[in-house]
C-alpha cells in the first residue's frame, strides 16, 4: 500500500463574539508587516464582531465564516481632502466561503456618515467579496451643495440642498 501521508483535518463549529473595541487599540497589536495605516489617512472607530466558523479545515479546505460587524463612533479623514467623516455608524452581515463553492457577500444595513453640513445613509449588498466585487447600493443623500464646492471648477458656485435617493450598481 505504500506510505500514506496524513493530512491534518480539523472540524470547526465555533461562535465568536467580541466586546466593543477601538480600531486604534486593535491596530497597536497588529504587526506592521501585516498592516500599516497610510500616513495621510486618519481613521478610528468602535467595532464589535459576532461570527460563526463552521466546516472543515485542512491544507486544502477552509471553514465558512459568517457573522455581523458593528461599527459606531467612527470618524476619518484624508489629508488631501477638506472633509472629515463624523458620526459614522452601521452594521453589516457577511458570509465568506474561502473555498469558492458559494459566493461570498456582505449585506450593509444603514451605514450612516456626516461631513460638514451633509449626511448619507447607505444600504445594499456587495457580492463576490473574494473576487470581482459587484455592488448594489442605495444611498439616501442630504447634501448641502456648498460642501461639494471643492470638487467643482472655480467658476461654478454651488448653492442649496440636494436630497434624494440614489441607486448604484457597480
Amino acid at each position: 500500500q505504500g506510505d500514506a501521508t496524513l493530512i491534518p483535518h480539523i472540524h470547526t463549529d465555533m461562535a465568536v463574539s467580541t466586546n466593543t473595541i477601538r480600531v486604534s487599540e486593535l491596530l497597536k497589536i497588529v504587526p506592521s508587516a501585516l498592516f500599516t495605516m497610510p500616513e495621510d489617512i486618519h481613521a478610528d472607530a468602535s467595532v464589535r464582531l459576532t461570527a460563526n466558523v463552521r466546516g472543515d479545515y485542512s491544507d486544502s479546505i477552509m471553514p465558512i465564516v459568517s457573522g455581523r460587524l458593528y461599527v459606531s463612533d467612527a470618524e476619518g479623514s484624508i489629508d488631501s481632502l477638506p472633509y472629515t467623516l463624523t458620526n459614522v455608524a452601521g452594521d453589516a452581515a457577511f458570509f465568506i466561503d474561502f473555498n469558492g463553492k458559494n459566493t461570498s457577500y456582505a449585506l450593509i444595513d444603514n451605514l450612516y456618515a456626516e461631513t460638514k453640513q451633509s449626511n448619507v445613509s447607505i444600504s445594499g449588498r456587495v457580492d463576490d467579496l473574494l473576487g470581482d466585487m459587484q455592488l448594489d447600493m442605495q444611498f439616501n443623500l442630504d447634501v448641502h451643495l456648498p460642501d461639494i464646492q471643492y470638487f467643482l471648477p472655480e467658476n461654478i458656485t454651488a448653492e442649496g440642498q440636494l436630497k434624494g435617493l440614489l441607486n448604484a450598481q457597480i
